[in-house]
């Protein structure tokens, strides 16, 4: 009679590798499935889009956008050619203190585009007649954001801006008990209107 082959235990350091390669191909395909479906991809803001002459409420600010204008800035002996676009409404804050939108590169709260790949922040901003802010109180007065593109930029009939809504709260990676620094910053969401665009007479100067 044959002697039946008994199968032989597997090693307990054999047995741990092996563990460790299933859990690391488990971890993987987990990994590429996440990445397939977007979730290492930052959020894309949702944006309602609204006429122009919509009042919008984003934080502490009430804004209302008409048109833009475009005015080619001609090089000359000290700057290179390049286009002012400007958004024209009126503003006013819903706050105690005098503020005005954050302007700051990609923390802006105005994005203007044109075309798919020409997209601008604020360099300027003027509040009635001067340029520091909205004051507490007062009622709807002339607001202007101004942009720079490109020489090679070429204005149609509209300019898309976006009005990304303000949240106020603590944005600290490390929060305490005792932190208070809490202030007005973009949102998840905002508004997305298409101004008419008004072609001005080139500038020399």
């Amino acid at each position: 009679m044959n002697e039946r082959q008994v199968a032989q235990p597997v090693a307990p350091e054999r047995r741990r590798r092996l563990i460790g390669l299933v859990v690391t191909v488990l971890i993987a395909a987990l990994l590429a499935t996440v990445w397939r479906l977007g979730g290492f991809r930052e959020q894309q803001r949702a944006f309602a889009q609204v006429p122009p002459g919509t009042p919008i409420a984003a934080g502490p600010f009430v804004l209302v956008f008409t048109e833009a204008t475009a005015q080619h800035l001609l090089p000359t002996d000290y700057r290179k050619g390049s286009w002012e676009v400007t958004v024209i409404g009126t503003g006013r804050t819903t706050g105690d203190d005098t503020i005005s939108p954050q302007d700051s590169g990609s923390s802006s709260m105005l994005v203007a585009r044109a075309g798919a790949d020409q997209v601008a922040y604020p360099d300027d901003q003027k509040f009635g007649a001067g340029r520091g802010g909205f004051t507490p109180g007062l009622p709807m007065v002339r607001y202007t954001a101004t942009f720079q593109f490109a020489d090679g930029f070429r204005p149609g009939d509209t300019l898309r801006l976006a009005v990304i809504d303000q949240v106020f709260s603590n944005r600290a990676l490390i929060k305490t008990e005792d932190s208070t620094d809490e202030e007005w910053h973009n949102g998840r969401d905002g508004w997305r209107l298409d101004l008419p665009l008004r072609e001005l007479a080139p500038k020399t100067d």
